[in-house]
């Protein structure tokens, strides 16, 4: 599938990989990340189909006007298939063209765009007698880098075919024939064909069978294709001969062919990649793979390379693994050198460490195998994530868990210091994936200082990736070029972490699920996942941050804030925007930031730096006065932690809950200064300072005023 249209498309259908709020609607049908949530009828909002043209749509082919159709010529709804839903994307018009030297015979147009995706514009588009290749431009203006690829073919009255949008896997599409004028009778999505059915076989008990009953059954829905994914990432459970694999897959390569070449040389990328993925023989992996490649075009190398180069890793991963275990010595030592070099590309892999870990121990390097099951215990959600993958591979092994309780009493003759050495550990490796910091950074002294606010969830599994990725970021970058804070939400479930003034934040961008990432004021998209994800969104943050850090900036901040006697003094004054036509729109916040708090979260993040405990002159922030953007503001620290208290202690009682942990050191601080639009929402600039001063809470003066004990 292409994941950055999926990312596109589940603007229209909410994403999976994120941790809902209390207001949003869930289905158990679509837990899986197999498919978006249910379609909304844009008449009536219910996610039922309704009663019109189009619950046609997906049907159309098969009508009779449809088999009237002999040429590409006329009019054409393009039909895009993503997880079970058919989005409806624009309205094509494909007529004779009178210049056919260069593109083909025929010319195509975009009568009207659905909205489901960011603007459409066609960047080229060649045609033959049955076939069509359009390339189209997404985003506003000509000079766009996304682009969307449509390959397909004339066949029986209906146009099929595969799109691509970046890298990645081929998704279906077909162009339905219409002699409407307009797609306001349609709506934006609908069901695909089969998908009923199709969530049957995936939430049956025997998940394999039911989906091979599925794609034999359905040879014409587009589902088949995601069926068949679904069934080779089953194969290594489902103990099948060889021979039966390769049955299975040239009946896949079938009917990928239906929709065109490129989604046959999908199919056969994607067998070998998932082979792969599952932990299958890794000869039978690689020699799919192999194939794919010999098989692709010029046209589509570019294309499939990532993903046959991602496979070929993970095959050869799993060759090493399988050396570590056998009975010869030196190929154990050749394996898990082996090793060693995948973990410098993926450091979090628990396959990995595992096997590194038991090689360890079973060559007697107690320390380094005790080192590596550490790791994978403390590090968010790593047991619990090898554990489901030898659930699903049928594999065993140590439990790190156990292991770690063993070789630790083993080399120290008790538990003592074991919790020390944990927390050593996760602080160490929670950042191993990251880079060097920058040491010299360029400081120009009118560069903008780039602001990323994370929208976080204690107990919310898939924010894993996005607090550790941006704990890698604050580890690579300095203060003076990027600024993190993470905001926590009760989402989805209660988080002592969470004050009125974060909660407030993630209203101000309309949140609707963690994790929610802005930089700079804009979202970034698909910012969840697991320890898996988290080098790669760390990478595409680096790439968002860089292009930020090199926008220059007018805006300067000058921030103090110092605390005594109880109170904490805080000054910002804004300079730069006196002469701005859009000083009205600009706000001044101020953060009020707890370094680090040490709190065991329900995912499984135990460090949780530059904690927002909240936002000095509120939320809503200072909007200029006079020409002037300021604010002195003093706090009662008493007054801080009581509100804090107050509003945790609240929270439980209107929903029947106790926090086992209210985590309120509350030091040491910082605050944070930002210039904000709140036209656009953009931030102009941000400044951060350390709270000077002694932070003194009510409980420490009373500390320090009880008299000391009697000394007989």
């Amino acid at each position: 599938m292409s994941r950055h249209l999926w990312a596109i498309l589940a603007m229209i259908a909410m994403s999976c990989a994120a941790c809902s709020g209390p207001s949003a609607e869930n289905d158990s049908e679509e837990s899986t990340a197999t498919s978006p949530a249910p379609p909304v009828s844009a008449a009536d909002g219910t996610g039922t189909s309704q009663s019109s043209e189009t619950s046609k749509l997906n049907l159309l082919p098969q009508d009779d006007v449809a088999k009237t159709r002999q040429s590409l010529e006329g009019k054409w709804i393009l039909q895009m298939t993503q997880g079970a839903t058919d989005f409806t994307v624009a309205l094509l018009d494909v007529t004779k063209s009178s210049d056919n030297q260069s593109n083909g015979p025929y010319a195509v147009s975009i009568l009207e765009e659905k909205g489901v995706m960011p603007s459409l514009s066609i960047a080229s588009a060649k045609t033959t007698d049955n076939e069509l290749d359009i390339v189209f431009n997404v985003g506003e203006g000509p000079d766009s880098s996304s682009q969307l690829s449509i390959q397909c073919e004339l066949k029986d009255g209906a146009i099929l075919g595969s799109s691509m949008y970046g890298m990645g896997s081929a998704d279906a599409v077909s162009l339905v024939p219409t002699d409407e004028t307009s797609l306001d009778a349609f709506e934006n999505m609908q069901e695909s064909a089969g998908r009923e059915e199709f969530v049957s076989a995936m939430n049956s008990f025997n998940r394999f069978d039911s989906l091979v009953r599925f794609v034999e059954e359905n040879p014409e829905s587009p589902l088949v294709l995601l069926a068949y994914e679904q069934i080779l990432r089953l194969v290594k459970s489902s103990d099948l001969e060889e021979s039966e694999v390769d049955d299975l897959v040239k009946r896949y390569f079938e009917i990928a062919s239906r929709w065109g070449p490129r989604m046959e040389s999908s199919a056969r990328v994607m067998t070998g990649y998932n082979l792969a993925a599952t932990m299958y023989d890794p000869e039978v992996s690689l020699r799919y793979l192999k194939e794919a490649e010999e098989k692709l075009s010029e046209a589509n190398r570019e294309t499939f390379m990532e993903l046959i180069k991602a496979g070929r890793k993970q095959a050869e991963m799993i060759q090493a693994v399988a050396m570590i275990t056998s009975a010869d010595e030196a190929r154990q030592d050749q394996g898990a050198e082996r090793l060693r070099n995948f973990r410098t590309e993926n450091p979090m892999d628990p396959v990995i460490v595992a096997s590194l870990a038991q090689y360890e121990e079973a060559k007697g390097n107690i320390g380094a195998a005790l080192s590596d099951y550490a790791e994978i215990v403390v590090l968010p959600m790593m047991e619990n994530g090898l554990l489901e993958l030898r659930s699903q591979l049928g594999t065993t092994g140590p439990l790190p868990s156990e292991a770690v309780s063993r070789l630790w009493q083993e080399k120290h003759g008790s538990t003592d210091g074991l919790d020390d050495f944990l927390k050593k550990i996760y602080s160490e490796r929670i950042v191993r994936f990251a880079d060097a910091p920058i040491e010299d950074p360029a400081t120009s002294g009118n560069g903008q200082i780039a602001l990323l606010e994370l929208f976080t969830g204690a107990q919310c599994p898939p924010c894993v990736a996005a607090d550790v990725a941006t704990a890698g970021i604050e580890h690579t970058y300095p203060q003076t070029q990027a600024i993190v804070l993470r905001y926590h939400q009760h989402i989805p479930g209660p988080d002592p972490l969470t004050n009125s003034d974060t909660e407030a934040r993630f209203g101000y961008y309309q949140g609707r699920g963690t994790p929610t990432l802005a930089l700079n004021g804009q979202i970034v998209d698909n910012p969840g996942g697991f320890l898996v994800h988290v080098r790669p969104l760390y990478e595409r943050i680096r790439g968002l941050l860089d292009d930020a850090i090199d926008q220059e900036s007018s805006i300067g901040i000058e921030l103090s804030a110092n605390a005594a006697d109880g109170v904490l003094n805080v000054d910002a004054k804004v300079t730069g925007v006196e002469d701005r036509s859009d000083i009205d729109s600009l706000r001044l916040r101020l953060v009020l930031v707890e370094e680090e708090v040490d709190y065991m979260a329900g995912n499984g993040i135990r460090q949780h730096e530059m904690l927002v405990r909240g936002m000095v002159g509120g939320p809503d922030g200072v909007p200029a006065q006079d020409g002037k953007l300021q604010l002195s503001e003093k706090l009662d620290l008493a007054e801080l932690k009581s509100g804090l208290q107050e509003y945790l202690t609240e929270f439980e009682q209107g929903n029947q809950y106790n926090f086992a942990a209210k985590p309120l050191e509350l030091q040491p601080l910082y605050v944070v200064g930002f210039v904000q639009s709140d036209e656009d929402k953009t931030i102009l600039q941000t400044a951060i300072v350390p709270v000077e001063g002694e932070l003194k809470y009510p409980e420490d003066v009373a500390d320090e005023e009880q008299p000391s004990p009697a000394i007989d």
